[in-house]
Protein backbone atom coordinates (compact mmCIF):
# COMPACT_ATOMS: atom_id res chain seq x y z
CA UNK A 1 0.00 0.00 0.00
CA UNK A 2 1.44 3.31 -0.98
CA UNK A 3 2.63 5.33 2.31
CA UNK A 4 1.11 8.75 0.39
CA UNK A 5 -2.66 7.26 0.34
CA UNK A 6 -2.40 6.03 3.81
CA UNK A 7 -1.14 9.01 5.31
CA UNK A 8 -3.89 11.57 3.52
CA UNK A 9 -7.08 9.28 4.05
CA UNK A 10 -5.38 8.59 7.99
CA UNK A 11 -5.20 12.06 8.77
CA UNK A 12 -9.01 13.00 6.93
CA UNK A 13 -10.19 11.86 10.11
CA UNK A 14 -10.02 14.79 11.51
CA UNK A 15 -12.86 16.27 9.87
CA UNK A 16 -11.67 17.49 6.57
CA UNK A 17 -15.25 18.01 5.25
CA UNK A 18 -15.64 21.08 7.36
CA UNK A 19 -13.69 22.94 4.59
CA UNK A 20 -13.75 22.92 0.83
CA UNK A 21 -10.37 22.50 -1.46
CA UNK A 22 -11.90 25.11 -3.95
CA UNK A 23 -12.07 27.75 -1.30
CA UNK A 24 -7.84 27.65 -1.31
CA UNK A 25 -6.31 30.02 -3.99
CA UNK A 26 -3.51 28.20 -6.01
CA UNK A 27 -0.55 29.93 -3.87
CA UNK A 28 -1.96 28.30 -0.83
CA UNK A 29 -2.47 24.71 -2.61
CA UNK A 30 1.02 24.76 -3.79
CA UNK A 31 2.27 25.69 -0.40
CA UNK A 32 0.36 22.69 1.09
CA UNK A 33 1.18 20.17 -1.53
CA UNK A 34 4.77 21.19 -1.02
CA UNK A 35 4.27 20.53 2.73
CA UNK A 36 3.18 17.55 2.05
CA UNK A 37 5.40 16.35 -0.58
CA UNK A 38 8.83 16.93 2.52
CA UNK A 39 6.83 14.84 4.81
CA UNK A 40 6.55 12.05 2.64
CA UNK A 41 9.87 12.32 1.11
CA UNK A 42 11.10 12.66 4.95
CA UNK A 43 9.16 9.45 6.05
CA UNK A 44 9.46 7.62 2.44
CA UNK A 45 11.74 4.61 4.35
CA UNK A 46 8.85 3.65 6.70
CA UNK A 47 5.77 1.84 6.56
CA UNK A 48 1.77 3.87 5.44
CA UNK A 49 0.57 2.18 8.78
CA UNK A 50 3.87 3.60 11.07
CA UNK A 51 3.01 7.08 9.19
CA UNK A 52 -0.54 6.75 9.80
CA UNK A 53 0.78 6.81 13.87
CA UNK A 54 3.47 9.35 13.59
CA UNK A 55 1.05 12.01 12.15
CA UNK A 56 -1.40 11.34 15.02
CA UNK A 57 1.45 12.24 17.58
CA UNK A 58 0.67 15.97 19.04
CA UNK A 59 4.43 16.44 19.51
CA UNK A 60 5.67 15.62 16.25
CA UNK A 61 2.79 17.40 14.91
CA UNK A 62 4.03 20.50 16.56
CA UNK A 63 7.01 20.04 15.86
CA UNK A 64 6.33 19.97 11.95
CA UNK A 65 3.92 22.82 12.49
CA UNK A 66 6.18 24.87 13.77
CA UNK A 67 9.10 24.10 10.72
CA UNK A 68 6.52 24.39 7.75
CA UNK A 69 4.46 27.39 8.90
CA UNK A 70 5.98 29.61 5.83
CA UNK A 71 4.37 26.44 3.79
CA UNK A 72 0.71 25.54 5.06
CA UNK A 73 0.17 27.06 8.82
CA UNK A 74 0.31 30.79 7.67
CA UNK A 75 -0.60 31.23 3.82
CA UNK A 76 -3.54 28.62 3.88
CA UNK A 77 -4.60 30.05 7.42
CA UNK A 78 -5.15 33.38 5.95
CA UNK A 79 -6.10 32.30 2.67
CA UNK A 80 -9.11 30.27 4.73
CA UNK A 81 -10.06 33.16 7.05
CA UNK A 82 -10.42 35.58 4.30
CA UNK A 83 -12.93 33.28 2.39
CA UNK A 84 -14.73 32.63 5.94
CA UNK A 85 -15.47 36.51 6.25
CA UNK A 86 -16.70 36.52 2.84
CA UNK A 87 -18.87 33.77 2.45
CA UNK A 88 -19.67 32.49 6.37
CA UNK A 89 -20.33 28.99 4.55
CA UNK A 90 -16.69 27.45 6.12
CA UNK A 91 -15.78 26.16 9.47
CA UNK A 92 -12.58 26.80 10.60
CA UNK A 93 -11.50 23.97 13.53
CA UNK A 94 -8.32 24.98 13.92
CA UNK A 95 -6.96 25.59 17.39
CA UNK A 96 -3.19 25.11 17.56
CA UNK A 97 -0.77 25.27 14.96
CA UNK A 98 -0.66 21.58 14.78
CA UNK A 99 -4.29 21.27 14.11
CA UNK A 100 -3.85 23.58 11.29
CA UNK A 101 -1.27 21.31 10.26
CA UNK A 102 -3.60 18.11 10.22
CA UNK A 103 -6.15 19.66 8.85
CA UNK A 104 -3.98 21.00 5.96
CA UNK A 105 -3.25 17.59 5.37
CA UNK A 106 -6.45 16.21 5.71
CA UNK A 107 -7.41 18.58 2.66
CA UNK A 108 -4.83 17.44 0.32
CA UNK A 109 -7.31 14.23 0.64
CA UNK A 110 -8.10 15.83 -2.95
CA UNK A 111 -4.65 16.53 -4.08
CA UNK A 112 -2.39 14.01 -5.69
CA UNK A 113 1.47 13.53 -5.27
CA UNK A 114 1.44 12.58 -8.18
CA UNK A 115 -2.12 13.25 -10.66
CA UNK A 116 -4.33 10.53 -10.94
CA UNK A 117 -5.27 9.95 -14.42
CA UNK A 118 -9.26 9.97 -15.34
CA UNK A 119 -8.84 9.73 -19.22
CA UNK A 120 -11.41 8.35 -22.09
CA UNK A 121 -11.07 5.60 -23.80
CA UNK A 122 -9.73 6.99 -27.69
CA UNK A 123 -12.69 8.33 -29.30
CA UNK A 124 -14.80 8.76 -26.36
CA UNK A 125 -15.08 12.47 -23.89
CA UNK A 126 -15.32 11.61 -20.42
CA UNK A 127 -19.36 11.42 -19.51
CA UNK A 128 -21.00 12.31 -16.66
CA UNK A 129 -21.66 9.78 -13.99
CA UNK A 130 -23.89 11.16 -11.09
CA UNK A 131 -23.76 9.53 -7.42
CA UNK A 132 -26.49 7.76 -5.88
CA UNK A 133 -30.22 10.10 -5.80
CA UNK A 134 -33.20 9.35 -3.90
CA UNK A 135 -34.75 7.18 -6.11
CA UNK A 136 -37.20 3.38 -5.93
CA UNK A 137 -39.67 2.09 -7.91
CA UNK A 138 -42.79 1.30 -5.67
CA UNK A 139 -44.37 -1.89 -6.50
CA UNK A 140 -47.89 -2.06 -4.86
CA UNK A 141 -49.82 -4.76 -3.48
CA UNK A 142 -52.88 -4.60 -6.41
CA UNK A 143 -49.56 -4.40 -8.96
CA UNK A 144 -49.48 -0.97 -9.66
CA UNK A 145 -45.97 0.25 -9.77
CA UNK A 146 -45.26 3.77 -8.87
CA UNK A 147 -41.73 5.84 -9.33
CA UNK A 148 -40.54 7.21 -6.43
CA UNK A 149 -38.10 10.56 -6.50
CA UNK A 150 -38.09 13.62 -4.23
CA UNK A 151 -41.62 14.87 -5.19
CA UNK A 152 -44.01 15.41 -2.58
CA UNK A 153 -47.56 13.65 -2.54
CA UNK A 154 -49.84 10.80 -1.37
CA UNK A 155 -50.77 7.60 -2.74
CA UNK A 156 -53.70 5.56 -1.74
CA UNK A 157 -53.67 2.08 -0.33
CA UNK A 158 -55.67 -0.98 -1.46
CA UNK A 159 -57.48 -0.96 2.27
CA UNK A 160 -57.74 2.97 1.96
CA UNK A 161 -54.42 3.90 4.06
CA UNK A 162 -52.94 6.92 2.57
CA UNK A 163 -49.18 6.90 2.02
CA UNK A 164 -46.90 10.40 2.38
CA UNK A 165 -44.12 10.60 -0.05
CA UNK A 166 -41.26 13.75 0.25
CA UNK A 167 -37.85 14.19 -0.42
CA UNK A 168 -37.27 12.18 2.85
CA UNK A 169 -38.69 9.21 1.58
CA UNK A 170 -41.91 6.85 2.02
CA UNK A 171 -43.89 6.96 5.08
CA UNK A 172 -46.55 4.88 5.89
CA UNK A 173 -48.98 6.09 8.92
CA UNK A 174 -48.57 4.42 12.13
CA UNK A 175 -50.78 1.74 13.18
CA UNK A 176 -51.46 0.99 16.76
CA UNK A 177 -53.15 -2.25 15.91
CA UNK A 178 -51.94 -5.09 14.06
CA UNK A 179 -53.78 -7.38 12.25
CA UNK A 180 -54.04 -11.23 12.31
CA UNK A 181 -52.99 -12.76 8.78
CA UNK A 182 -50.94 -10.01 6.99
CA UNK A 183 -51.87 -11.10 2.83
CA UNK A 184 -51.20 -7.53 1.24
CA UNK A 185 -47.63 -6.38 0.35
CA UNK A 186 -45.56 -3.87 -1.16
CA UNK A 187 -41.80 -4.44 -2.47
CA UNK A 188 -39.67 -1.30 -2.73
CA UNK A 189 -37.00 -1.23 -5.62
CA UNK A 190 -33.81 1.17 -5.47
CA UNK A 191 -31.91 0.74 -8.69
CA UNK A 192 -28.61 1.11 -8.92
CA UNK A 193 -27.19 4.52 -8.40
CA UNK A 194 -30.22 5.10 -6.58
CA UNK A 195 -30.97 5.36 -2.34
CA UNK A 196 -34.42 5.34 -0.63
CA UNK A 197 -35.75 5.60 3.12
CA UNK A 198 -39.08 4.65 4.42
CA UNK A 199 -41.24 4.33 7.54
CA UNK A 200 -43.05 1.45 8.21
CA UNK A 201 -46.42 1.12 9.86
CA UNK A 202 -45.37 0.09 13.14
CA UNK A 203 -42.38 3.07 13.28
CA UNK A 204 -39.38 1.53 12.52
CA UNK A 205 -36.98 3.64 9.79
CA UNK A 206 -35.33 2.02 7.05
CA UNK A 207 -32.67 3.05 4.37
CA UNK A 208 -31.64 1.22 1.16
CA UNK A 209 -28.64 1.34 -0.36
CA UNK A 210 -28.18 0.73 -4.22
CA UNK A 211 -29.46 -1.89 -6.20
CA UNK A 212 -31.79 -3.51 -2.98
CA UNK A 213 -35.18 -4.49 -3.01
CA UNK A 214 -37.53 -4.98 0.42
CA UNK A 215 -40.60 -6.61 0.66
CA UNK A 216 -43.11 -6.07 3.38
CA UNK A 217 -46.30 -5.84 4.70
CA UNK A 218 -48.83 -2.57 4.41
CA UNK A 219 -49.84 -4.02 8.21
CA UNK A 220 -47.68 -5.76 9.68
CA UNK A 221 -48.97 -9.19 11.74
CA UNK A 222 -50.10 -8.88 15.07
CA UNK A 223 -47.58 -12.08 16.63
CA UNK A 224 -44.48 -11.03 13.94
CA UNK A 225 -42.97 -8.17 11.67
CA UNK A 226 -41.44 -9.99 8.54
CA UNK A 227 -39.86 -8.48 5.89
CA UNK A 228 -37.60 -9.54 3.21
CA UNK A 229 -34.49 -7.86 1.63
CA UNK A 230 -31.64 -8.29 -0.92
CA UNK A 231 -29.40 -6.22 -1.11
CA UNK A 232 -27.91 -3.89 1.89
CA UNK A 233 -30.73 -1.94 4.47
CA UNK A 234 -29.76 0.00 7.57
CA UNK A 235 -33.25 -0.66 10.00
CA UNK A 236 -34.21 1.41 13.08
CA UNK A 237 -36.80 -0.91 14.87
CA UNK A 238 -39.50 0.36 16.72
CA UNK A 239 -39.90 -1.71 20.03
CA UNK A 240 -42.35 -4.12 20.64
CA UNK A 241 -41.70 -7.34 22.73
CA UNK A 242 -44.61 -8.98 21.54
CA UNK A 243 -43.72 -8.66 18.46
CA UNK A 244 -39.98 -9.46 16.79
CA UNK A 245 -38.69 -8.00 13.50
CA UNK A 246 -37.64 -10.50 11.42
CA UNK A 247 -35.49 -9.49 8.39
CA UNK A 248 -35.64 -12.79 5.94
CA UNK A 249 -32.47 -13.37 3.42
CA UNK A 250 -31.68 -15.73 1.36
CA UNK A 251 -28.70 -16.99 4.08
CA UNK A 252 -30.45 -16.97 7.10
CA UNK A 253 -32.61 -14.54 9.39
CA UNK A 254 -31.85 -11.53 11.54
CA UNK A 255 -34.84 -11.50 14.89
CA UNK A 256 -34.55 -8.35 16.43
CA UNK A 257 -37.61 -6.54 19.57
CA UNK A 258 -36.03 -3.17 18.82
CA UNK A 259 -32.48 -1.31 17.93
CA UNK A 260 -30.24 -0.54 15.05
CA UNK A 261 -28.52 -3.06 13.13
CA UNK A 262 -27.13 -2.97 9.41
CA UNK A 263 -27.69 -5.54 6.88
CA UNK A 264 -25.89 -6.48 3.76
CA UNK A 265 -26.79 -9.67 1.35
CA UNK A 266 -26.30 -8.86 -2.39
CA UNK A 267 -27.26 -11.91 -4.16
CA UNK A 268 -24.17 -11.27 -6.52
CA UNK A 269 -22.35 -11.76 -2.94
CA UNK A 270 -21.81 -15.28 -1.00
CA UNK A 271 -21.51 -14.04 2.42
CA UNK A 272 -24.13 -12.08 4.83
CA UNK A 273 -23.07 -9.09 7.12
CA UNK A 274 -25.29 -8.16 9.81
CA UNK A 275 -23.56 -5.42 11.71
CA UNK A 276 -25.14 -4.63 15.58
CA UNK A 277 -25.42 -0.57 16.23
CA UNK A 278 -27.64 -0.95 19.45
CA UNK A 279 -29.78 -3.69 21.06
CA UNK A 280 -29.65 -7.10 20.36
CA UNK A 281 -30.22 -9.25 17.72
CA UNK A 282 -29.98 -12.86 16.21
CA UNK A 283 -28.90 -14.58 13.58
CA UNK A 284 -30.79 -18.03 12.51
CA UNK A 285 -29.70 -20.41 9.62
CA UNK A 286 -30.84 -24.19 9.10
CA UNK A 287 -26.99 -25.07 8.96
CA UNK A 288 -25.31 -23.34 12.01
CA UNK A 289 -26.93 -22.71 15.43
CA UNK A 290 -28.34 -19.31 16.53
CA UNK A 291 -25.65 -16.95 16.95
CA UNK A 292 -26.82 -13.48 19.08
CA UNK A 293 -24.69 -10.38 18.65
CA UNK A 294 -23.73 -7.52 20.90
CA UNK A 295 -23.71 -3.78 19.82
CA UNK A 296 -20.41 -3.44 18.06
CA UNK A 297 -20.10 -6.57 16.43
CA UNK A 298 -20.51 -7.93 13.16
CA UNK A 299 -21.90 -11.55 12.34
CA UNK A 300 -20.18 -12.75 8.57
CA UNK A 301 -21.65 -15.62 7.27
CA UNK A 302 -20.97 -17.34 4.00
CA UNK A 303 -23.19 -19.64 1.86
CA UNK A 304 -21.94 -23.53 2.10
CA UNK A 305 -20.13 -22.66 5.47
CA UNK A 306 -20.87 -24.56 8.77
CA UNK A 307 -20.50 -21.78 11.26
CA UNK A 308 -20.64 -17.60 11.25
CA UNK A 309 -18.21 -15.60 12.09
CA UNK A 310 -18.57 -13.01 15.31
CA UNK A 311 -16.28 -10.16 15.36
CA UNK A 312 -15.89 -6.42 16.97
CA UNK A 313 -15.67 -4.28 14.65
CA UNK A 314 -15.89 -0.15 14.07
CA UNK A 315 -19.70 -0.13 12.68
CA UNK A 316 -18.98 3.50 11.61
CA UNK A 317 -16.98 1.83 8.71
CA UNK A 318 -20.75 -0.24 7.68
CA UNK A 319 -23.45 2.10 8.63
CA UNK A 320 -21.57 5.53 7.19
CA UNK A 321 -23.29 4.50 3.55
CA UNK A 322 -26.32 5.78 4.50
CA UNK A 323 -24.89 9.39 5.44
CA UNK A 324 -23.57 9.48 2.11
CA UNK A 325 -19.84 8.01 3.01
CA UNK A 326 -17.49 5.50 1.89
CA UNK A 327 -15.61 4.36 5.09
CA UNK A 328 -13.16 1.79 4.56
CA UNK A 329 -10.41 -0.16 6.43
CA UNK A 330 -7.88 -2.17 4.73
CA UNK A 331 -10.22 -2.83 2.05
CA UNK A 332 -9.23 -4.35 -1.57
CA UNK A 333 -9.89 -1.96 -4.24
CA UNK A 334 -12.25 -4.56 -5.65
CA UNK A 335 -14.27 -4.40 -3.08
CA UNK A 336 -14.05 -0.61 -3.26
CA UNK A 337 -15.32 -0.51 -6.84
CA UNK A 338 -18.56 -2.85 -6.24
CA UNK A 339 -19.18 -0.50 -3.93
CA UNK A 340 -18.66 2.01 -6.28
CA UNK A 341 -20.56 0.54 -8.99
CA UNK A 342 -23.70 0.21 -7.48
CA UNK A 343 -23.60 3.83 -6.57
CA UNK A 344 -22.98 5.16 -9.75
CA UNK A 345 -24.59 2.38 -12.01
CA UNK A 346 -21.08 2.16 -13.67
CA UNK A 347 -19.36 -1.73 -14.87
CA UNK A 348 -15.54 -2.01 -13.39
CA UNK A 349 -13.03 -3.57 -15.54
CA UNK A 350 -9.67 -4.63 -13.98
CA UNK A 351 -6.57 -4.88 -16.62
CA UNK A 352 -4.94 -7.15 -13.69
CA UNK A 353 -5.48 -9.17 -10.68
CA UNK A 354 -3.15 -7.65 -8.87
CA UNK A 355 -4.95 -4.56 -8.77
CA UNK A 356 -7.90 -5.74 -7.26
CA UNK A 357 -5.74 -6.82 -4.34
CA UNK A 358 -4.50 -3.46 -3.49
CA UNK A 359 -5.61 -2.49 -0.11
CA UNK A 360 -6.89 0.80 0.87
CA UNK A 361 -8.07 2.58 4.06
CA UNK A 362 -10.15 5.47 4.39
CA UNK A 363 -13.03 8.28 4.69
CA UNK A 364 -14.73 9.70 1.55
CA UNK A 365 -17.77 11.85 0.98
CA UNK A 366 -19.65 10.24 -1.87
CA UNK A 367 -19.27 13.08 -4.88
CA UNK A 368 -21.52 14.45 -7.12
CA UNK A 369 -19.92 12.85 -10.24
CA UNK A 370 -16.88 9.75 -10.64
CA UNK A 371 -14.55 11.57 -12.17
CA UNK A 372 -13.82 13.84 -9.08
CA UNK A 373 -14.62 10.90 -6.82
CA UNK A 374 -11.42 8.85 -8.88
CA UNK A 375 -9.53 11.59 -8.62
CA UNK A 376 -9.73 12.26 -4.85
CA UNK A 377 -9.59 8.19 -4.36
CA UNK A 378 -6.31 7.68 -6.75
CA UNK A 379 -4.16 9.60 -4.23
CA UNK A 380 -0.70 7.97 -4.03
CA UNK A 381 -1.68 4.83 -6.07
CA UNK A 382 -0.28 4.07 -8.67
CA UNK A 383 -3.72 3.42 -10.51
CA UNK A 384 -5.38 4.76 -13.75
CA UNK A 385 -8.65 5.24 -14.83
CA UNK A 386 -10.63 5.06 -17.79
CA UNK A 387 -13.75 5.42 -18.77
CA UNK A 388 -16.01 4.47 -21.79
CA UNK A 389 -19.43 5.08 -21.71
CA UNK A 390 -20.72 3.40 -17.78
CA UNK A 391 -17.62 1.21 -18.09
CA UNK A 392 -14.51 1.81 -15.81
CA UNK A 393 -11.27 0.33 -16.92
CA UNK A 394 -8.47 0.33 -14.31
CA UNK A 395 -5.05 0.41 -15.68
CA UNK A 396 -1.67 0.70 -13.98
CA UNK A 397 -0.09 3.92 -14.44
CA UNK A 398 2.50 4.09 -16.50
Amino acid sequence: MSPVFSFVVSVCTFKPKMMKWEDITDEARKATEQALTDLLTENRKISGDQLSIRLQDPAYLEKKSQQRKRYCGEEAFRQMKRREAKRRKIRLWIRSASAACILIAGILVIVPKQKTEVLPLAGHSIPEIRSAEMKALLIKTDGEQVMLGKESRQLKEKNGMLIAIDSGGLEYPLQKQFVSHTTDYNELIVPRAGMYCLSLSDGTRAWLNADSRLKYPVVFAENERRIRLSGEGYFKVAKDTQAPFIVETDLGEIRVMGTEFNVKCYPDETIIATTLVNGKVSFINSEVPERILAPGQQLLFERGNQEAEIRQVNVCNYIGWKDNQLIFHKETLEEIMRILARWYDIEVVFENNDLKQLEFSGNLNKYTDIETFFRLFGIGANVRFQLSGRTVYIKSAE
